[in-house]
């Protein structure tokens, strides 16, 4: 994830999706993004959501086009999406798409692990 606003966002019950059917499958816990700032969650299937510790999703991606939603805290509202997703995982690698959706423009620089500065 990527906050590209100016404000701060508190990531505390908006949730991770690979299912249409259940969007609030997967539910940050207290998690504060600041401006610029990128967050890795794993699509790993371990369900870990320590504060300070790398986040990891209660799913896994299967990597055959999965979806993946970001729902707000609602549990209703669809933030955003990625259908199908393209992950690869020979390669650990999923494909990104520009913070405002439109592909003519250049992707943000690469993220990386942010954790430790994720309060």
């Amino acid at each position: 994830l990527h906050n590209h606003g100016t404000e701060t966002v508190n990531l505390a019950g908006v949730s991770l999706t690979d299912d249409r059917e259940r969007l609030a499958k997967w539910t940050f816990p207290e998690t504060q993004l600041e401006p610029g700032q990128f967050l890795i969650v794993h699509m790993s299937g371990k369900d870990r959501r320590a504060g300070g510790e790398p986040l990891h999703a209660s799913f896994a991606l299967r990597g055959k086009g999965d979806y993946l939603g970001l729902i707000a805290s609602d549990g209703k509202t669809v933030i955003d999406e990625l259908a199908p997703m393209g992950f690869s995982p020979a390669k650990r690698v999923a494909k990104r798409k520009h913070p405002s959706g439109d592909p003519s423009l250049p992707l943000p620089a690469k993220p990386t692990s942010s954790h430790s500065s994720v309060q």
